[in-house]
């Protein structure tokens, strides 16, 4: 009888685990947080307190709540006021609200460490954890958001208000540090947004002292180029955050501050033998930016994507050439603008003329890939003798300073051809770039569990001796292991953010490479090449937390130093070229056999994969 009441004991306690083990860490629709507006506070004066719901999955189609006023605990240490709601959005691209903000006017009435208490909140059915946050408030002879003094503070030097689509433009992010703080450490400046890409910023910023009013500041400056990436209204911004030292005595630092001359160097060291260690983000304001197409016309058919102020000019390696013999073809672009986004001309003489592929070379001018110059090498082959000058080459760029398409054309080359002539046939070789064979493997399962009952069993054995007593309870472990093994990982992805990014980048890869098989099946090239652009951004951000925002460009740059066959990295280059060509040039994408181009990016993106966690090892 003990051991029958000992087996259903542990029956009942699988399902009651379970039910406990799905409310740890409360709702799994909703994260929560709390902050204050500001790090410091000052007695008798507002300050926002702000409760942050967010949905744990921001692409679900949970439609968000505004609730009504929640009661925050009284403290005879502040005073709640007005109470206000928000949405919030991960990019002004989004319709949808990923979270609802709660911010209420809180003023201090002690000097000191100032706490709200947690608390429970009761949301669209669920119950939430408002967790414990703490202000420290100052007395209002000392204020660190005064007009008198900042500690410090960020700005974005643009002052466009329209940009192109496409356009690179350059810019400045200057941060600016009270002299005197100890210990001051910044990271790099990072975007805020999809709305643009962070093409190029320098590794570490110039330093110089500036004065402001009776204060001196270090200035850390970093030059970067931008670029839109979508039409209409954009918002762009940045932030920093900074580590530093500063001492406890803060006014006493201030007024230190102000006088000149050894007493009060002397002073301020001694000021920072008593000090503490603080952290602050500090963010741009977002400036509003209209994007414009380049055109609301044709554009010619000669233009590449090259948007800037450009010279092109053409050296021809030798004027006296024999038929069937390689020459060497020089194209160079020069100027400021969006280099590394355009493409080299498609250059198609007949069939007089047999004409490569170029190699491309670019020589920077200023650190940021603005400024430079561009160089493309094609071998090009006479195939007849009838040829009396080299071919009229054209170019066409988008000019920033004329605002319209400006066509640099090259005159044909006077040339002296020897030999007889021949046709382009087999005995040229010409580079083919074979689709991947695919190779699958399929391994039939079965045979895996099979159960045999003894005599035993066949007889009037007791329940707990048969088989599928222990079937039961088989299977009920190893639905409780399945459950903790899932929590755990919940749990470990909330804790490691890096674990978290890589995760969501490959769900984002596998979600682009379905676009791509259904674009291949419907033969939608436009799609294809948007989704295989899409699905390689995810492979690069699965490998660097800092991004936030991916070019071309950038796929390019980092595509080129993995270790790959040459030949894959022209194919991803064609592809990305695709892409580009059709997004901001309005030319619609070749249309090869898709079906075959999906079996090739799947074999490029195992290729990529392997070349990273290489690189990672």
């Amino acid at each position: 009888m003990k051991r029958f009441i000992r087996r259903w004991v542990f029956l009942a306690f699988i399902p009651v685990t379970l039910i406990g083990l799905n409310k740890l860490e409360g709702s799994e629709r909703f994260e929560v947080d709390a902050m204050f507006s500001s790090d410091v506070a000052t007695l008798g004066r507002t300050t926002k307190y702000r409760i942050s719901i967010k949905k744990t999955d921001p692409s679900s189609s949970l439609r968000l709540e505004s609730p009504s006023k929640v009661e925050v605990p009284q403290r005879s240490s502040f005073t709640i006021g007005r109470f206000q709601t928000s949405d919030q959005y991960s990019s002004s691209e989004s319709d949808q609200a990923v979270g609802i903000l709660l911010e209420y006017e809180l003023v201090p009435k002690v000097v000191g460490r100032l706490i709200v208490p947690a608390f429970q909140l009761d949301y669209m059915g669920d119950t939430l954890w408002v967790p414990a946050v703490a202000v420290e408030v100052r007395s209002p002879d000392f204020d660190m958001e005064s007009e008198e003094l900042r500690w410090m503070y960020i700005e974005l030097g643009l002052d466009q208000k329209n940009l192109r689509l496409g356009e690179r433009v350059k810019t400045e992010i200057n941060l600016y540090v009270f002299d005197g703080l100890k210990n001051v450490n910044y990271t790099k400046p990072q975007a805020i947004g999809s709305d643009f890409s962070l093409d190029n910023i320098v590794p570490g910023p110039t330093e110089r002292w500036v004065t402001e009013g009776l204060f001196r500041y270090r200035r850390y400056s970093w030059p970067l180029t931008i670029t839109p990436i979508r039409k209409g209204k954009i918002s762009i911004s940045f932030k920093v955050t900074v580590d530093f030292r500063i001492p406890n005595d803060r006014l006493g630092f201030i007024r230190a501050s102000r006088n000149e001359g050894a007493n009060s160097a002397l002073a301020i060291e001694r000021l920072l033998e008593d000090s503490s260690e603080e952290s602050l983000t500090l963010f741009t304001d977002n400036i509003s930016i209209e994007v414009n197409p380049l055109t609301d016309g044709e554009q010619p058919i000669d233009f590449y994507n090259a948007i800037g102020n450009f010279k092109i000019s053409a050296d021809l390696e030798t004027r006296r050439l024999e038929v069937g013999n390689p020459t060497n073809l020089t194209l160079t672009i020069s100027g400021a603008g969006n280099h590394g986004s355009y493409r080299a001309p498609e250059l198609d003489f007949g069939s007089r003329w047999r004409v490569f592929n170029p190699q491309e070379e670019f020589e920077n001018k200023d650190y940021l890939s603005f400024l430079g110059e561009t160089v493309y090498r094609y071998v090009v082959i006479p195939l007849s003798a009838e040829i009396e000058k080299f071919p009229e080459i054209s170019y066409s760029y988008f000019s920033l300073d004329d605002d319209e398409f400006i066509q640099e054309v090259i005159e044909p080359i006077p040339l002296e051809i020897l030999g007889d002539s021949i046709t382009a046939d087999n005995d040229l070789e010409t580079e083919i770039l074979a689709p991947a064979r695919v190779v699958t493997e399929e391994t039939d399962l079965k045979d895996l569990l099979a159960w045999t009952i003894g005599a035993k069993q066949r007889l009037n054995a007791p329940f707990f001796e048969r088989a599928w007593f222990y079937l039961v309870n088989v299977l009920g472990l190893a639905v409780f292991g399945m459950l903790l093994f899932f929590r755990l990982r919940v749990l470990r992805i909330r804790k490691v953010p890096e674990l978290a990014l890589r995760l969501k980048s490959k769900a984002w890869l596998k979600k682009y490479l379905k676009l791509a098989e259904k674009a291949s099946k419907t033969e939608d090239s436009e799609q294809f090449y948007e989704s295989v652009f899409l699905a390689f951004c995810s492979l690069i951000s699965n490998y660097d937390s800092n991004v936030e925002a991916i070019s071309v460009f950038e796929v390019k740059k980092r595509v080129r130093v993995l270790e790959l066959n040459e030949n894959i990295k022209r194919v991803i280059s064609s592809y990305l070229d695709q892409y580009e060509a059709h997004r901001f040039s309005g030319k619609r994408p070749d249309d090869p056999p898709l079906k075959n181009e999906y079996s090739r990016l799947n074999s490029i993106v195992r290729q990529i994969e392997g070349a990273l966690r290489k690189e990672a090892a």
